[in-house]
């Protein structure tokens, strides 16, 4: 959007906007409130998600009248909802992206799927477009979970898409100018000279308290095995000091050039199996060891879906073996997804032209 000179707003919450404001240090921020999901220590979080559902449905309420003051107030002609259903707006231009079409319940709940797809398609009829990070052909990159029996109009697949795609690729000469010889966190020399990368970069991410369950769950099995670590923490809202006790190193964020080099050049990736960390790896072509977070559905399904084709390892974290996952990541082929035709640009720029200039 901003290539294409447009001025760009974003409204969020949570470590997705801090995210976004050290990506975007000079764009207009605002807090856009979601009510929290309370999500379960045992992985059971269907219940929970069941319960918790009139307070979704009152959140979706709720940001919907944030997004009608912010059209107003700022004159805004288009928004675009990353999967936030009430962001859409009578007065302005409205486009949803998503990659959950065909969501999928745990076995318990299946007999609930028809209608919670109902409720899903509901709300993104709501909206002037839907546009899907993957190809309309399958199996694409999500599988079932945006390919399927169904009927909603204006709906575009825009290619998958990557942060990875335009972000600094001169990153070998700037970092070893920013950073000193044998940084331990960074680990860019040896003795010798030589480059050094890590035998195993970890990828965190999601919710707690899953998250820092997992963390400690790899903590505990890569200090027996001795590799030589990097984990990033996820959490852009913390200060990012950097915590070192070889072979492991610790740290709650780094940018986003910095974390392109790692996956390019690590060893070995641990992460879990969200989309955008799918599409990703894709881009930069790497295989990894994906652990859904317990109970999502979403992620159980794309880390299976990928599992069986060979091209990542899974693993569900309460059977986590590092030194299995180890040896089964060595028989998965790594494939890259090239998008040629730049599919985002070309929705974005077609979308443009459907907005009257003023």
């Amino acid at each position: 959007m901003i290539k294409q000179e447009v001025e760009v707003i974003i409204a969020g919450d949570g470590d997705s906007l801090e995210l976004l404001k050290k990506e975007f240090p000079t764009l207009t921020l605002h807090t856009l409130k979601a009510t929290p999901v309370n999500y379960s220590t045992n992985g059971n979080m269907a219940w929970k998600m069941l319960k918790s559902s009139p307070r979704l449905l009152q959140n979706i309420y709720d940001e919907h009248h944030q997004i009608k003051n912010i059209v107003k107030e700022f004159n805004i002609d288009l928004v675009i909802s990353d999967n936030r259903y009430g962001c859409w707006s009578k007065d302005c231009y409205s486009v949803f992206i998503t990659h959950q079409l065909n969501i999928q319940c745990p076995q318990e709940l299946k007999w609930l799927q028809p209608i919670l797809n109902s409720i899903n398609h509901f709300f993104i009829r709501k909206y002037k477009e839907c546009w899907v990070p993957d190809e309309k052909e399958l199996p694409g990159l999500s599988g079932i979970l945006s390919h399927g029996d169904y009927y909603l109009p204006h709906l575009n697949f825009i290619g998958a898409f990557s942060r990875f795609a335009e972000s600094d690729n001169s990153i070998n000469k700037s970092y070893r100018n920013k950073y000193p010889e044998n940084t331990p966190l960074y680990l860019w020399r040896g003795a010798g000279g030589e480059d050094k990368t890590f035998d195993l970069l970890v990828i965190l991410s999601g919710p707690e308290p899953q998250r820092t369950i997992f963390e400690n769950l790899i903590i505990q099995q890569v200090s027996k095995l001795n590799l030589l670590t990097l984990i990033v923490r996820g959490k852009p809202k913390e200060t990012n000091v950097s915590e070192v006790a070889l072979p492991i190193t610790i740290v709650n964020h780094i940018e986003t050039s910095l974390l392109k080099f790692h996956i390019q050049h690590a060893k070995n990736i641990l992460c879990r199996a969200g989309y955008s960390t799918i599409m990703d790896l894709a881009a930069l072509g790497r295989k990894a060891i994906l652990v859904p977070t317990p109970g999502q559905t979403e992620q159980e399904y794309l880390a299976g879906f990928f599992h069986l084709q060979k091209k990542h390892f899974m693993q569900l974290q309460n059977q986590f073996d590092l030194v299995l996952a180890l040896k089964g990541i060595e028989y998965c082929d790594e494939f890259k997804y090239n998008d040629e035709e730049n599919t985002l640009t070309a929705a974005i720029r077609r979308t443009l032209s459907k907005i009257p200039k003023h």
